[in-house]
């Protein structure tokens, strides 16, 4: 917000130090006008011409200001967009952040609780991350991460999205999808992830937790704490394993 307070007040004053400069031009052109026709006899046919001149200094002046409006806003809503998608993606993996993931997961449990159909989420994180991280390094623990969104997002539907939740947490949204369905799409997941040969080091695993809404239960953090808890009974299980909490229906 005071970004966008400072970026308004620069455009205000460039844009008003520009009027300045444009009505000082013609105010200059009309002085000298007026000293041309006070020295000049034939004043009635001077005037017209005098008048036409300014009209015509007027618009080129109002046309080069308008080009140049243009530009600054189309630069300004270029720059808008890009300060919002990164306001709304996580710098290193380019998922979702956490932010992006709740409004989304919010307005699919608001259509789900009103239409009916059924919504599932996966939430994962990385088995023994901080290991990784204490015998690789801080840049193997992000190549880890970085990996496994790219899996995510090889493995999932257009109409699916993967956020990183947290650390090495990440989470994914399915829509139009039962728990049965959700559980295949986890296990699937985890395979890949745990066939990755690219990293460079030793296998990485996930764990993943699976739970479907409940409607007229759920309400997001309710969701949410739901499926941590299938999380931490995959994690209970040993690991390197998908696990769901199935709904009280």
């Amino acid at each position: 917000f005071a970004t966008a307070v400072v970026t308004h007040t620069v455009f205000t004053i460039d844009t008003a130090r520009r009027l300045n400069r444009v009505f000082l031009a013609l105010l200059t052109v009309m002085a000298a006008g007026s000293l041309v026709v006070t020295h000049h006899v034939e004043f009635d046919r001077m005037l017209p011409v005098l008048r036409f001149a300014l009209c015509g200094v007027a618009m080129i002046a109002l046309t080069a200001f308008m080009s140049e409006l243009q530009r600054e806003h189309s630069q300004l809503q270029t720059e808008h967009k890009v300060m919002e998608h990164l306001a709304l993606c996580d710098s290193l993996t380019g998922l979702a952040n956490r932010r992006a993931f709740e409004a989304n997961l919010g307005r699919e449990i608001a259509r789900t609780q009103r239409y009916g159909g059924a919504l599932s989420v996966i939430m994962l994180d990385v088995d023994h991350f901080k290991q990784i991280n204490d015998t690789y390094g801080h840049d193997a623990g992000d190549k880890a991460l970085v990996g496994i969104a790219a899996t995510l997002h090889e493995q999932l539907r257009a109409s699916d999205e993967a956020a990183r939740w947290a650390g090495d947490e990440f989470v994914i949204v399915l829509p139009a999808t039962p728990v049965v369905g959700a559980l295949l799409v986890a296990e699937r997941i985890r395979a890949a992830i745990a066939g990755n040969t690219t990293l460079g080091f030793g296998p990485v695993t996930v764990s993943l937790g699976v739970v479907e809404l409940e409607r007229g239960v759920d309400d997001l953090a309710g969701f949410m704490r739901r499926a941590d808890q299938a999380l931490y009974s995959a994690k209970g299980r040993g690991r390197n394993r998908a696990a769901c909490l199935q709904t009280s229906a």
